[in-house]
């Protein structure tokens, strides 16, 4: 333990951090009645649960990481279980959290704040679940200081969302097992034929809808490889000479039946790892703030590369590993940090 922490300390200090915060001490839990974990039951479902978020402390912004000690389950229930028992009087449900992380930056003198969620809500019918509500969001704000206003929407949001939800009538078509709960990705990417196994077809996919599909848009392309491997060309169509493809330019290229992602810097060769596909590229924070055409997907990336990287920093230069999100294409760093 000693020297997780030791580790720990090393690292915040080497990406010139401020110190860790403690997420219990923001939203004031020690104070906040306890819900019935009967009631109202949080899956901590996210692939990382290192990393909760990165806030900008002091007059010169620095980063600080956000840490929980206490099981995110037990804060989360106790922060939104005041308002949602008396609600719950014959029910009892189940939160499947998938993603939960925010990150703020400075850009162009506007503090922004950025709180991911996704999740789904079930009603609890004995060992079945049925479901009730799904999200899949990127809170936005904007303030002189915006730490708490981030956290405070942000988990008004969340509260919500499950507040609407539980009013709803439960879908009784499809009943869920715990596993089924847990293992949800595995059921999406049935119905998607990049998962599947479908044959790649060579092309220029200018979406991930495209991708998933296995349906390219631009197969007519003359592809001229470079020395580089990150480098290259294509004659597109309408355009007289040859450009460098990048991510402007669409979502993924497949070459000689291989999947490359196309970056800010030109592509990268994606590879499988646990069902999923995984890249290497480096963060661009501007790029993620690029909301239109090709980038868009990046959006949602946008919050977990914030937490590890500053455009300022020497890391961002740094390739990482990025998973790509089956249901939007979104970039998710995953490497080791």
């Amino acid at each position: 333990m000693q020297s997780y922490f030791l580790g720990l300390f090393t690292l915040i200090s080497l990406l010139g951090y401020g110190q860790a915060k403690d997420f219990e001490e923001m939203v004031g839990y020690n104070t906040l009645p306890k819900a019935d974990s009967l009631k109202i039951r949080i899956l901590d479902n996210r692939v990382d649960k290192k990393n909760l978020g990165i806030v900008q402390v002091g007059v010169n912004n620095r980063r600080a990481p956000v840490l929980n000690h206490a099981p995110l389950e037990d804060i989360l229930r106790n922060l939104i279980g005041a308002t949602l028992q008396n609600e719950l009087t014959d029910k009892s449900i189940l939160v499947n959290l998938r993603v939960l992380n925010f990150a703020e930056t400075t850009k162009a003198l506007k503090e922004l704040g950025f709180f991911r969620l996704r999740a789904e809500l079930y009603l609890v019918n004995g060992n079945y679940y049925s479901e009730l509500s799904t999200i899949d969001t990127l809170v936005t704000v904007q303030a002189m200081d915006v730490t708490n206003k981030m956290i405070k929407e942000g988990i008004t949001a969340f509260e919500e969302w499950i507040k609407n939800g539980i009013r709803r009538l439960p879908d009784t078509t499809r009943k869920f097992t715990l596993n089924m709960v847990t293992q949800r990705d595995k059921l999406e990417k049935k119905e998607m034929a990049l998962y599947l196994g479908k044959p790649l077809v060579n092309g220029i996919y200018k979406n991930y809808k495209e991708l998933v599909n296995v349906e390219p848009s631009i197969t007519n392309a003359e592809i001229i490889p470079n020395e580089s491997s990150e480098q290259i060309r294509a004659m597109l169509p309408g355009n007289k000479q040859p450009k460098k493809l990048t991510n402007k330019d669409g979502y993924a290229l497949v070459k000689n039946d291989k999947l490359y992602i196309l970056t800010p810097e030109g592509i990268s060769e994606a590879f499988p790892h646990n069902g999923f596909i995984h890249f290497k590229a480096l963060y661009n924070r501007d790029a993620a703030y690029d909301v239109g055409g090709a980038t868009s997907m990046m959006m949602f990336g946008l919050v977990g590369g914030l937490i590890y990287y500053s455009a300022a920093s020497p890391q961002a230069m740094r390739p990482i590993t990025y998973r790509v999100d089956h249901l939007t294409g979104a970039w998710l760093p995953v490497a080791d940090r």
